[in-house]
């Protein structure tokens, strides 16, 4: 009689712990830098390491700030992912805006989901990256300048050459 309610606890403990896991990674950001008026793609992976298979998927943006535009939907739903290990492999395009300011942006994201026939329990995951905006005007000066020959006199051409950095 121990044995068989030991027995039922333990089945009882153990469908507690059965679930759909998943897990998002970033996988690309191309290109890593960005200018304004440029496009970027971020390359998004969701993988299933639960025991259970995920049902509803959705993913959505939740803030770009002002300066990224989302060319796609701020939401991608995925049917199902199947458990141990499924891989989903998504991509967002990314619009950067003329007045963007220099600097770091973070995108967050939120991960939706359901455990196959979970009778409506559902999971979420907050996620976030972060896309670097390179906007800061150049810093142009001359560095060096060389003629030849030194001395111009009437009738006569120079070469004139100038360095030019960017610091």
């Amino acid at each position: 009689m121990k044995r068989g309610l030991l027995l039922i606890a333990f089945f009882l403990i153990s469908i507690n712990f059965a679930s759909a896991n998943l897990v998002l990674r970033v996988t690309d950001i191309n290109p890593t830098s960005v200018e304004p008026s440029e496009d970027l793609t971020v390359g998004i992976q969701i993988e299933n390491q639960g025991n259970l298979d995920a049902e509803g998927i959705r993913l959505e943006v939740r803030n770009i700030g002002e300066d990224l535009q989302l060319k796609e939907s701020k939401n991608i739903s995925i049917k199902n992912l199947r458990k141990n290990g499924a891989i989903e492999s998504l991509v967002y395009h990314f619009h950067i805006s003329e007045e963007a300011v220099d600097g770091e942006r973070i995108v967050e994201l939120r991960l939706y989901w359901n455990n196959e026939g979970g009778g409506g329990v559902g999971f979420q995951k907050d996620y976030n990256f972060s896309v670097s905006i390179n906007a800061e005007a150049p810093n142009i000066f001359i560095s060096g300048m060389k003629t030849e020959p030194e001395r111009l006199y009437p009738g006569e051409e120079m070469i004139l050459t100038v360095k030019i950095e960017n610091s």
